[in-house]
């Protein structure tokens, strides 16, 4: 009854009686809902106070009461009933929405959270409350921060208001802030609070200092991770507006000097490049061209190369086109199409880089030649090994038009990878070279200072007073690497002239290590991809000939002592001995191959030698029977007569019989008596080598250099009558040597008979050495030979006597005897074994000689130095007398095809 007396009460609005009725029939949920109509909220928090049991109406009611005084704007009254609710959120969510930013303050300080509370200050805004409420909480760091950036923006330039009076108060809050933070974060409010107390004077100067407070604050770490302060869109924004003022302001001022240095300082290039230039000028590609450049080379703080995209890149490049398509026939328009297709990243074939080499003067474009040689230089560097190994090599003398012949075939070659490494070297030592007198104005360095200037992204900071330049992008790589050196003036990053000079030089010669650390790897796989895939020698000794020119380059760079050391090193490791190992191979076909003949003649491959012979012996005390061999080798074969200091010494030191080979090695006498001379030296070596046990101990001169010996041995021995029988390989030898002194009167009887002797000491070596199958095993493997030689070196001394046999025509027994023995003939070609025999049993030895040798590639050659010579089919004839005619020539001729060789008679004839 209660109840429904309430609610008749509620429908007539007597919210006062209905009360009382639901209070006595403890229908509290009715209660609170007739004192909410009745806006009777005082005394429905005096019923709230006396009972406990409300359940979810007690909030509704109380932010009901709340908000309704929110209304009357009694906010003494809210608060009491925000007070109530049961959760802080409920209280925040309620006042932040009614924006009541003073009650929600006092709320979150009563509950100590000054953080919160710094926020509602910071949604007022109040800076100032909100800095002294950080600083409460003991956010010193952001209670500074807020004060300055409060400072900062009601300056009288960018809000138009009156000035703080108590700016210089503010700012000291600030310091004082920050002083209890740390000294470090203590420098650098004080540093941007004197640039804010800076008094009124020009309009420019305050916006200046307005963005060297921006400047500041960006470059401390510290103050930028703090976002709770200023997010880094916010600064962004900030200094945004801050520019479009300046920009206004100098524009008005019609300052376009200092309007184009501030669109580049801040990367605005396309309005930069405008500036001071009419549209699709020359003046304005140019300039565009020149951003493109830099910008693509320190894009994002990364290393400069390779070229990289960036803001604006492609509308500097429309421009500059633009530029080049409205005046086609102009002489500029060709460089500056020239150099958007190389700036813009696309793809070049090598020939058409190679192209724009050649039509591109250094005069013209530094710029150009620059980006292509690293370009070029680059593909060689990306591509695979088996792209090279499918080049032959060429090394004639007409080397780079070999090179070119090849770029226009888009062909990459070792050649072309040591030609445009040396190429951009030259190129950075020359860069190296002006950097130290960059700030001296050198007329003749100008065409490198401008270079320079674009490369790195500097301006001449005052024309009137050189010696300052002003750095575009502060975030590059390499200013980063100098900043202890980079004075900052206002937005202005300055370097001075002997600075940037160095930090050039430093940086020049950290890329040219980089690069030469790229060629090296380069080249490295290449001798590792031509070991392993078992390239021809020629190809395999022209990559390490490459190898040795690029460490040869590297010695005169401007780099490391200690990088040029350990370049040299592993060169050392990796290259001496299989080169070594090149020059004196035990497998003709090899070691005498045209290629290889045409390599030994060039003078790199010559240097590269005297060098490798120096490194092997200069760790040894003494030179070992293995090194003398290859020495006199060397000798013998490749024109070299002296070595260094440390290894002339230490030929000296030989026993005689090796001093005596070496004098008459040296001695250039071209006669027959030389010839004699020196057959007699080598006769004495190859005696006292074998004698002293040729297979025996550790040190044992190698198969390939005794079998040298013997064979040139075999053509001194012979040369005293007029003419010679040797094989291709060993003539080219004896030409290389080029002193083939022969005689045409068969010579003095002493000489004969002394020559008769060693035919016959030479004969028994071939013959002792050939009925010692195991010794020959072991010798091989004591030179580290590889023991698939073995047939090799059983063809070669079979050759050997059968040389001998028909030069001497003698020993035809002990031939036909080695040739009848199993362990001879299974390590023989089958054909070449059985020719031998039948030329034999038909009393035709040299005929089967000759035909024998062309089937295993080694033509036979008559040597002779008369007109009346054996005729011998499938022999090379080779009249050395002619004087017309030189004995690389001679070399030559040896190699052509028979079907070539009509033209060459009487001079070779087959």
């Amino acid at each position: 009854m209660l109840e429904k007396a309430g609610d008749s009460f509620s429908l007539a609005k007597c919210y006062d009686l209905a009360v009382e009725e639901y209070e006595k029939a403890e229908a509290f949920a009715k209660c609170l809902s007739a004192c909410t109509e009745g806006k009777l909220f005082e005394f429905g928090f005096e019923l709230l106070g006396r009972f406990r049991e409300w359940g979810g109406a007690k909030l509704e009611f109380l932010r009901k009461g709340a908000h309704y005084y929110f209304l009357m704007k009694d906010f003494k009254s809210m608060m009491k009933f925000v007070h109530s609710f049961n959760e802080k959120d409920d209280m925040r969510s309620f006042l932040s929405k009614r924006r009541c930013f003073d009650q929600l303050i006092f709320l979150e300080k009563e509950w100590v959270n000054f953080e919160e509370a710094a926020k509602v200050a910071r949604r007022k805004p109040d800076p100032v409350l909100e800095a002294d409420l950080l600083q409460m909480g003991g956010f010193n760091r952001e209670s500074s921060l807020v004060i300055l950036w409060h400072v900062f923006s009601n300056s009288l330039i960018f809000q138009n208001v009156k000035e703080l009076f108590t700016k210089d108060e503010l700012l000291l809050m600030a310091i004082s802030n920050a002083r209890i933070d740390s000294n470090v974060f203590y420098q650098f409010v004080c540093k941007e609070a004197e640039i804010l107390s800076h008094e009124k004077t020009t309009e420019e100067e305050l916006l200046e200092k307005g963005l060297e407070f921006i400047y500041c604050y960006k470059e401390n770490d510290l103050a930028m991770s703090l976002e709770r302060v200023k997010t880094t869109h916010e600064i962004k924004k900030i200094e945004t507006n801050v520019l479009d003022l300046i920009c206004f302001f100098l524009k008005s001022a019609n300052r376009l000097n200092k309007l184009l240095l501030l669109h580049e300082v801040y990367g605005e290039f396309v309005e930069a490049a405008k500036i001071g230039n009419e549209e699709h000028s020359i003046e304005s590609a140019l300039r565009s061209l020149w951003y493109v450049f830099f910008g693509s080379l320190w894009a994002c703080g990364r290393r400069a190369w390779p070229l990289k995209d960036f803001k604006h890149k492609t509308k500097l490049l429309d421009d500059a086109y633009a530029y080049a398509t409205d005046h086609l026939d102009s002489e500029d328009s060709a460089l500056v199409h020239r150099e958007i297709h190389v700036l813009s990243g696309e793809e070049i074939s090598l020939s058409q880089m190679w192209r724009y080499l050649k039509e591109t003067p250094q005069e013209i474009s530094l710029r150009i030649r620059f980006l292509i040689s690293r370009r070029i230089l680059d593909v060689h560097l990306s591509s695979h090994c088996k792209v090279y190994a499918s080049v032959e090599t060429q090394v004639e003398d007409e080397t780079l038009n070999h090179l070119e012949d090849r770029l226009k075939e888009n062909i990459v070659s070792v050649e072309g990878l040591i030609y445009f490494w040396n190429s951009w070297k030259e190129m950075i030592c020359e860069l190296i070279n002006w950097s130290p007198t960059y700030h001296q104005g050198c007329k003749s360095s100008k065409i490198h200072d401008a270079f320079i200037e674009n490369y790195f992204g500097v301006r001449k900071y005052d024309e009137d007073k050189p010696g300052r330049y002003v750095v575009l992008d502060a975030e590059a790589q390499w200013v980063k690497q100098t900043r202890p050196f980079i004075i900052r003036k206002g937005y202005l990053h300055i370097i001075l002239a002997h600075q940037f000079s160095s930090a050039v030089s430093r940086y020049w010669c950290s890329e040219l290590r980089f690069v030469a650390e790229k060629v090296f790897g380069k080249l490295q796989s290449l001798h590792a991809y031509s070991t392993e895939k078992n390239l021809s020698m020629h190809q395999q000794t022209n990559i390490l000939t490459c190898f040795f020119e690029f460490v040869k380059s590297l010695r005169k760079c401007k780099i490391s002592e200690h990088a040029r050391l350990i370049v040299a090193d592993k060169y050392s490791q990796l290259c001496v001995d299989p080169f070594s190992w090149n020059v004196s191979h035990i497998n003709w076909k090899y070691a005498q191959s045209k290629e290889m003949m045409r390599i030994r003649r060039n003078q790199t491959f010559l240097n590269m030698l005297k060098e490798a012979i120096d490194i092997k012996t200069k760790s040894l005390k003494g030179l070992s029977c293995e090194q003398l061999g290859r020495i006199s080798v060397v000798l013998l074969g490749y024109k070299l007569i002296c070595f260094n200091a440390d290894t002339e010494r230490k030929l000296r030191c030989c026993s005689i019989n090796w001093k005596i080979l070496f004098r008459k090695l040296r001695n250039r006498d071209r006669s027959v008596s030389k010839s004699e001379h020196l057959a007699r030296s080598i006769h004495n070596i190859l005696k006292e080598t074998y004698s002293a046990g040729w297979q025996e101990g550790n040190d044992c001169m190698s198969p390939a250099c005794f079998l040298y010996l013997m064979d040139r041995l075999q053509i001194l021995s012979f040369c005293s009558r007029g003419y010679v029988f040797t094989t291709r390989s060993s003539c080219v030898e004896w030409l290389s040597y080029g002193e083939c002194g022969m005689g045409s009167n068969g010579g003095s009887a002493t000489s004969l008979d002394t020559m008769k002797n060693i035919h016959h000491s030479l004969a028994s070596m071939v013959i002792k050495m050939l009925n010692s199958p195991d010794e020959l095993m072991e010798w091989l493997r004591r030179s580290n030979e590889l023991e698939s030689s073995y047939p090799i070196l059983i063809l070669r001394l079979t050759v050997l006597l059968s040389l001998i046999c028909a030069n001497s025509e003698l020993h035809y027994d002990h031939l036909y005897h080695q040739l009848g023995r199993d362990c001879i003939i299974s390590s023989l070609p089958s054909e070449f074994s059985v020719t031998l025999i039948n030329g034999m049993k038909e009393d035709h030895l040299v005929d089967a000689v000759a035909v024998a040798c062309k089937m295993i590639d080694n033509p036979l050659v008559i040597a002779s130095a008369k007109e009346d010579f054996p005729k011998v089919p499938c022999a090379k004839f080779l009249n050395i007398k002619k004087p017309e005619v030189d004995e690389e020539s001679l070399i030559e001729m040896l190699y052509h095809d028979p079907e070539a060789q009509e033209s060459a008679a009487p001079l070779l004839s087959n």
